[in-house]
Parts: C-alpha cells; sequence; structure tokens
C-alpha cells in the first residue's frame, strides 16, 4: 500500500457492554421459597486478550468519482479481522476481536474546502473542548508530534480518559496535517491497559494513509 500522508481521528461512538441485573418475572425479583435449590456448577469464560495484529487490509473512501483521472479519495491499510462496526461517507469504526479496543479513521478534513481544515493544534483544542464535560474526564498528555516519518506531517496529540458505563476508557487521538490544514484525524480507545497495543494500532494506521487526487 502507498503511503504518502497520514491522518487521524475524532473520538466519539464508543462501544461498552451493560451488566444485566437478576432475571425478573413479570417485572420483579424472582421469589424464594424454603426449599433448597439443586447445586449448579458456573463457569466464567475469561476475557479474550487484545492481540496486536499483524497484517493489514486496504480501506477506502472515494471523494470524487473520476474513472479518467483515477478519482480522488483517502486510502488507509486498518487490521485485518477487525470488524467494521460504524462507517459514514468519510469515516469509519473497527473494533478489536476481543472487543477491547475501537480504531476510528475520519479522513473528513481530507476534502478540499471542508470547514474542517483547521490547523492540527486547533483540531486538538476543539476536540478536548467537546470531551471535557464527559464523566470522570481525565487529561493524560498532550503534545505537538514533529513532522517525520512516511508521511513527512507533524500532529497535534491528546491522550485522556473517561467513564462509561462504569467503565474507564482511555482515548489516544491525533491530528495530522501541515500548516494549517488537519489532514485527516485517528484515534483509539482501549483499556489503560492496552495502551502500547492500541498505540501501535494508531501508527501503523496512520503511517500507511493516503490522499489522492
Amino acid at each position: 500500500m502507498r503511503r504518502v500522508l497520514a491522518g487521524l481521528v475524532t473520538a466519539s461512538g464508543l462501544w461498552f457492554a451493560a451488566c444485566s441485573g437478576p432475571t425478573q418475572v413479570s417485572g420483579v425479583d424472582p421469589l424464594t421459597t424454603n426449599t433448597t435449590p439443586p447445586t449448579k456448577t458456573t463457569t466464567t469464560t475469561p476475557a479474550r486478550p487484545f492481540v496486536e495484529p499483524d497484517t493489514y487490509v486496504d480501506k477506502s473512501w472515494t471523494y470524487k468519482p473520476d474513472p479518467a483521472n483515477g478519482g480522488s479519495g483517502a486510502f488507509v491499510e486498518v487490521p485485518r479481522g477487525w470488524t467494521e462496526t460504524k462507517r459514514d461517507t468519510y469515516w469509519s469504526d473497527f473494533l478489536d476481536p476481543s472487543g477491547q479496543v475501537r480504531l476510528r479513521v475520519d479522513v473528513t478534513a481530507g476534502l478540499t474546502g471542508t470547514d474542517l481544515q483547521v490547523a492540527p493544534a486547533k483540531a486538538a483544542a476543539d476536540e478536548l473542548n467537546r470531551v471535557n464535560a464527559a464523566d470522570g474526564f481525565r487529561m493524560i498528555s498532550q503534545r505537538t508530534l514533529a513532522p517525520g516519518g512516511p508521511t513527512g506531517l507533524g500532529a497535534a496529540e491528546i491522550v485522556y480518559q473517561f467513564s462509561r458505563d462504569g467503565q474507564t476508557v482511555q482515548c489516544t487521538y491525533r491530528f495530522i496535517g501541515i500548516d494549517d490544514i488537519t489532514q485527516a484525524r485517528m484515534g483509539v480507545y482501549y483499556p489503560a491497559s492496552e495502551q502500547t497495543g492500541a498505540e501501535k494500532v494508531l501508527g501503523a494506521v496512520q503511517d500507511s494513509l493516503q490522499l489522492a487526487g
């Protein structure tokens, strides 16, 4: 896959599993009796561990079809075996097989002329303003990534935590662009214990992004 530009993402659209309470009958908890119920043997299935992907597959979004000139659009490589859980015109969410790490790729800003084409630092600040009222919000780090790597572009990165359905979720978001234009956005959401692996995935997808046309 060609590697030319890099990208990034927004933070909405997370996944969380809610725990159900006791089974109810006719809207109330089951009644108990003096009869001792038979002993039941229960087993707990351990959570499937997160495994860093070793292969990636192409994914693309089309801005403007133009068969004569190859058209215009955005192209990335995403982990093989990850499920695309949401897709819009210019962004998608992908969930790893363990259900613990979610990747978002948003290339809307790569469409020339959109009002999303702001400086990476401004895009990062806007994202923080959007999420800082979330339950359990905590800023972890914020930094500027110098130009370099396959893309030759710089980036603004933010890492933060928040709570959802009793779970603590951590997010690493990167806004990558050139000068005053954010070309694309990418982010990963994960348990804090999986930060290293999740950020490796983010880096691989970021390095694979191309904008054509």
